[in-house]
């Protein structure tokens, strides 16, 4: 009677294990999925204010965002520079660029910008939902 109990213990925790890692792969999955969602967003056509930009070999032109769109990526600075982590059940996602926090909330002089926290986070809540539950079915099919 007593190996059945340790057994079933055992195949308790295992199960356990595999909730935990499987929520893991979704919230690493549901991340992944913001990063590519902002950076294909901040490279869609925007109408904001045109600006003549100086560069090493002559002038460019950049059309800001308006305040209802996502970034208007100028460099690519802030795509390159986004970070995701996974720590225990808790996932982050953000730029790593000194300016990213101005960008997402704003300034006296701009109003702040869709990104991560203003529609990425936000609208995968349904993906979410699905990465972590097959995350969670892969882990209890042995995958």
């Amino acid at each position: 009677m007593k190996n059945n109990f340790k057994e079933f213990q055992k195949s308790l925790q295992n199960i356990q294990n595999n909730l935990y890692r499987g929520i893991q792969i979704g919230l690493h999955k549901t991340n992944e999925d913001i990063k590519k969602d902002v950076i294909d967003k901040s490279k869609e056509a925007k109408t904001g204010k045109t600006y003549k930009i100086k560069t090493a070999t002559g002038y460019k032109i950049h059309i800001a965002s308006a305040p209802t769109e996502h970034y208007a990526r100028l460099t690519g600075k802030m795509n390159k520079m986004i970070f995701h982590n996974v720590n225990g059940l808790e996932a982050s996602i953000g730029s790593q660029t000194n300016y990213a926090p101005f960008v997402e909330f704003g300034t006296k002089k701009m109003t702040g910008r869709k990104s991560f926290a203003k529609s990425g986070i936000y609208s995968v809540q349904k993906t979410l939902e699905n990465n972590i539950k097959n995350g969670i079915n892969s882990k209890l099919k042995g995958e």
